[in-house]
């Protein structure tokens, strides 16, 4: 039992369950205090996981060999070319 109740999904599991009754018992103000909570941990999440994909992946890419610098700066420009056409694509269709 304790190897089972120390596991990953059974502490997601808990989370979502114990978040679920909190939110049905939960008054109005609580939630926006959660939701605004929920909003600034997303934005920091968001602005991280490049930099962690730059810092880790990037050194590893160089290590290779002489082309594959190369390699990654294509990698890099149809990254970014690739999102800022989607966000004109949005911004058109909106």
């Amino acid at each position: 039992m304790k190897k089972i109740a120390g596991s990953l999904p059974f502490k997601l599991l808990l989370g979502v369950i114990l978040g679920i009754l909190i939110g049905q018992a939960a008054n109005e103000g609580f939630m926006h205090v959660i939701v605004t909570i929920k909003y600034i941990l997303n934005q920091i999440i968001i602005f991280c996981v490049p930099l962690i994909i730059i810092g880790f992946i990037a050194p590893s890419i160089t290590r290779l060999g002489s082309n594959a610098s190369k390699l990654l700066g294509v990698a890099v420009t149809i990254a970014y070319l690739s999102s800022i056409g989607a966000a004109l694509f949005s911004m058109t269709a909106g």
